[in-house]
């Protein structure tokens, strides 16, 4: 029976969504990154005689860690893993935990709940004590993916595990980025900005990275464990001046060891050891080896690389000094991505094709601002791609923020959903024949935005001025003309998760604006109390996947379908 155009519509965005994240399972990425030929190990571009291996130790955190743990155990298989005696510990999400033959699985902290807790500092402390007991003939691989800060605690002296948290629970409220969390959480940690490798003392390290971050940089994922610390006290104490309101926003310990720890470092620029003593050179170019004594090359392997010319620019031999350097102790250190959200973002876009949809792809590079401002972009570009003919399809990725209401006022939900919910609220006001008779402001107090995104399809949708920001919205009366018509927007994150609920995010198409509508539900009372989960969960329109074991940031999908079966 053919189906509606709302039901292929559902059933294309799911499926493009799901091939997104099939591309970057973690243990395919891990299959891709490493592997044993004969006698060598190959990781990443490096291949490494094993020969010269005394012992492998596993460490890390993260969303991925037990599928890219368990694959790795496959790879190596049971022989290699009894002779190089290997031995691991992995921090991850209770929900994550299944049994591998000798690499351990902690469960540092319970499903849905993303920050550290006492038994994830417990985890940490076993992941220290097993690098500090290396030796230089020992190699440490380190998995590191999305969700590694929280579950990889290590306050330095004079600060708590309560008092961390605290000031990431304060800059993720008043709408802090990655980047600016990132900034704080090395300066308070023994563990990130390079804590763990300083601490290891290995021969190699190898760190196989999942990238959550958009743009990649290295020393940003998972606050960069593995990675030399380009950020100091200053500029942390510059993120919590930006955003604290009044001193007591966060607890006086951490004002005041940031000031001791500022006032004790050096005036100069803090990358310029980045070029300097203690770091090797960058891994050579692919196709030129140059083998060392402890018997490891260069090795290349499959990736979007840098073009020639980009291999002039500054910026890109700065990434290069980050993924290759040596520690005060002597362990040579090499940071490898093995999959981030261009390769959920590519993979998705051409399930679209397959699938007949003219498609148009996006993968964020930095941070994209709100979620509801994104949404509204989505919802506008989707009225733009009505205009033409035949099935399309947007594929984007990336990361917004939400920016929370009080406790007592906040209710259930997260950034995807949050995302789509705006977009729901935009077609419900604005995607009617008659469109002088609406309110025209958006929800949640965000000003609609009057830039047209770049790669627009067909004619431009007509743009209201921004008018006062308002939490009311306008919700036409049933029998109106049918909002949404012929369109999909789903968002999801890729780990499964999206705040602290069982949902990995949500979609809106005609039939839930409808559902919207007999139930009377207000989509601006929901947004401005962060309360999108209990809306979609009356609609039936969650997307729920449970762990899905990786992480890169989140993916949407935008259809239109044929002006042909819209008709009628």
């Amino acid at each position: 029976m053919q189906l509606s155009l709302v039901e292929q519509l559902r059933q294309d965005g799911l499926a493009i969504w799901q091939a997104g994240l099939e591309a970057v399972r973690s243990d395919r990425l891990m299959q891709q990154a490493v592997r044993v030929e004969g006698e060598q190990l190959h990781v990443g571009r490096r291949r490494i005689r094993l020969a010269s291996i005394r012992r492998i130790v596993v460490v890390g955190a993260g969303k991925a860690g037990a599928g890219m743990a368990a694959a790795l155990e496959e790879i190596l298989g049971p022989r290699l893993m009894e002779e190089k005696d290997l031995t691991g510990w992995v921090n991850v999400p209770a929900d994550c935990l299944r049994p591998l033959r000798r690499i351990h699985l902690h469960p540092a902290r319970p499903p849905g709940v993303n920050e550290p807790t006492e038994e994830g500092l417990a985890g940490t402390e076993e992941i220290l004590r097993l690098v500090s007991a290396l030796g230089p003939e020992d190699v440490c691989l380190c998995l590191i993916s999305g969700g590694g800060s929280a579950l990889m605690p290590a306050p330095i002296e004079g600060i708590s595990l309560a008092d961390k948290w605290a000031v990431t629970r304060f800059l993720s409220a008043a709408g802090a980025n990655i980047e600016q969390l990132n900034t704080v959480r090395k300066q308070l940690s023994r563990v990130k900005g390079g804590g763990l490798a300083r601490a290891c003392r290995a021969g190699r390290l190898l760190s196989l990275i999942i990238s959550d971050v958009l743009g990649d940089p290295l020393e940003v994922i998972a606050s960069g464990p593995t990675v030399p610390d380009p950020s100091t006290p200053q500029a942390a104490l510059e993120v919590l001046e930006h955003f604290c309101r009044r001193p007591d926003d966060i607890p006086d310990r951490v004002w005041q060891v940031l000031r001791r720890r500022a006032g004790q470092m050096p005036t100069e620029d803090p990358l310029a050891p980045l070029s300097g003593a203690g770091l090797s050179p960058p891994i050579p170019a692919d196709g030129e080896p140059t083998p060392n004594r402890s018997g490891d090359l260069p090795h290349p392997m499959p990736s979007d690389g840098p073009s020639a010319e980009s291999r002039n620019c500054a910026g890109w031999y700065r990434r290069r000094s980050l993924s290759s350097w040596t520690t005060p102790a002597g362990c040579k250190v090499y940071n490898f991505i093995i999959g981030n959200n261009a390769t959920a973002v590519r993979a998705a876009a051409q399930e679209a094709q397959r699938r007949g949809y003219q498609t148009t792809q996006r993968a964020a590079r930095r941070s994209e601002g709100l979620a509801e401002s994104v949404g509204v972009r989505l919802a506008q570009q989707a009225l733009r791609m009505r205009h033409s003919d035949g099935g399309r399809c947007l594929v984007s990725g990336g990361e917004p923020v939400v920016q929370l209401v009080e406790p007592a006022r906040r209710g259930r939900g997260g950034r995807n959903q949050q995302l789509v919910l705006a977009a729901l609220n935009y077609l419900l006001q604005y995607d009617r024949p008659d469109r002088s008779r609406m309110d025209r402001r958006l929800p949640a107090g965000q000003a609609l935005p009057d830039e047209s995104p770049s790669g627009s399809f067909g004619a431009g949708v007509p743009q209201p001025e921004p008018t006062p920001p308002t939490a009311q919205g306008t919700v036409p009366a049933e029998g109106a003309a049918r909002p949404g018509r012929g369109i999909l927007v789903l968002s999801g994150g890729t780990d499964g998760e999206d705040g602290p609920t069982d949902a990995a995010g949500a979609w809106v198409d005609e039939e839930v604006i409808q559902a919207v509508l007999r139930l009377g539900l207000q989509p601006a009372d929901f947004l401005a109390r962060n309360d999108a989960y209990s809306l979609f969960a009356q609609t039936g329109s969650l997307i729920r996947t449970g762990p899905t074991h990786t992480n890169v940031c989140d993916l949407r999908v935008v259809l239109v379908g044929p002006k042909s079966q819209m008709l009628g």
